[in-house]
């Protein structure tokens, strides 16, 4: 028996499609399929209604392929749209924690807890302090449904809405070649929102989004040189690591996601995780040549964009990890959405459509529809 997981990563520059094909009842699988679709008529991708609209085309379009029919779809949260705390309790019991979470999110967030959909594991580690430590990720209730609306367009109904920079825990866990207990990240760097995930000793320690990106390094630089966005855009790629202005402007550029990764890797070792000691570069514009040197320096740990060698499994002809990493590493987490240390899913308790269907209700709909499916 073999089913398949679709990992849908919706970016601001193109829509990412990855399927794996699982075997049995394991967690044995191969990459089957991979597709890219570029946004079109996007020249600002900070314009949300050009954006979304782009965004629905090219999903529309994907969807025409049929590549989403009949599959568990494990996409997220837009970057914007989700936040993740941790927070430290001096119990363990699963029930006790999930009826003091609302209060607890009273004091964190500036609107009623209940117009929240939140999603928390527990760590294993207990703190220097003796209480236990849980990863908590919220997203405002309205927020969730806009986008499952949006979704719903293109006739893609997600299983797993995650929170967008935690599953790249699963792509370390299940693929990266060397097993370590050591702190280290894993760093998306997209068009318009980085992804910070660190994890150590097996677990998901801390996870970060910023708003800072490829296409802010590209107005940073256009800004610079006093170039067009189009310009800036050819420069930024050719820029190599001359000291040239076009160098310099690149590194200076590139503080915001330093920055962000310092204060999260200090507050990992504060909780008792120890020194940062790799990062794992990925996404488009961890192709910049000033990148990996620059953070390397900067957060005093080697820093490397990750190639095939990091993963275990082989990726498909035309594939890049760096790429593909966001897509590959939703369907990853697909495979693991049971385990005692399944992240976050925005879905589990979540209304699931505007008819009121609870999200019980429409797995085990699909359910039926499956069985109904392999009946001869």
């Amino acid at each position: 028996m073999t089913k398949r997981v679709v990992g849908l990563d919706i970016g601001s520059h193109s829509i990412k499609v990855t399927h794996l094909e699982i075997r049995g009842r394991g967690q044995d699988f191969d990459i089957v399929y991979y597709n890219e679709r570029k946004l079109e008529g996007v020249s600002d991708p900070r314009d949300e209604e050009g954006l979304r609209k782009a965004q629905l085309a090219a999903l529309t379009s994907l969807g025409s392929l049929g590549i989403f029919e009949g599959h568990s779809v494990v996409t997220a949260m837009p970057a914007s749209q989700a936040q993740m705390r941790t927070l430290s309790i001096p119990f363990n019991d699963k029930k006790k924690i999930e009826a003091v979470i609302p209060g607890m999110l009273d004091t964190l967030v500036p609107f009623d807890t209940s117009e929240l959909a939140f999603s928390w594991f527990l760590h294993d580690k207990k703190l220097a302090s003796g209480e236990y430590m849980i990863a908590l990720a919220y997203t405002r209730k309205a927020q969730l449904d806009s986008f499952l609306a949006f979704l719903g367009e293109a006739g893609i109904d997600p299983r797993v809405v995650a929170f967008k920079p935690a599953p790249l825990y699963d792509l370390f866990t299940h693929q990266h070649v060397a097993k370590t207990d050591d702190l280290q990240a894993l760093i998306d760097v997209g068009h318009t929102s980085t992804s910070i995930a660190l994890v150590a000793k097996g677990e998901l320690v801390l996870a970060r989004s910023i708003l800072y990106a490829g296409f802010d390094i590209t107005r940073h630089l256009a800004g610079a040189l006093g170039v067009s966005i189009e310009e800036a855009d050819k420069i930024k790629v050719d820029s190599g690591q001359k000291h040239d202005e076009a160098s310099v402007a690149i590194r200076t550029s590139l503080e915001p996601i330093v920055r962000e990764l310092r204060n999260t890797a200090m507050q990992a070792e504060t909780l008792g995780f120890g020194r940062l000691s790799q990062v794992h570069l990925f996404g488009g514009s961890s192709a910049l040549p000033e990148l990996s040197p620059v953070m390397s320096q900067d957060v005093d740990a080697p820093a490397a964009v990750a190639t095939q060698s990091f993963l275990k499994k082989d990726l498909r002809e035309g594939m890049s990890l760096p790429i593909v990493a966001a897509s590959l590493s939703f369907a990853l987490l697909g495979l693991s959405i049971q385990a005692k240390r399944n992240r976050f899913n925005f879905r589990r308790e979540q209304i699931a459509d505007a008819n009121g269907r609870g999200a019980s209700v429409i797995r085990q709909e699909r359910r039926s529809r499956e069985k109904a499916a392999a009946l001869p």
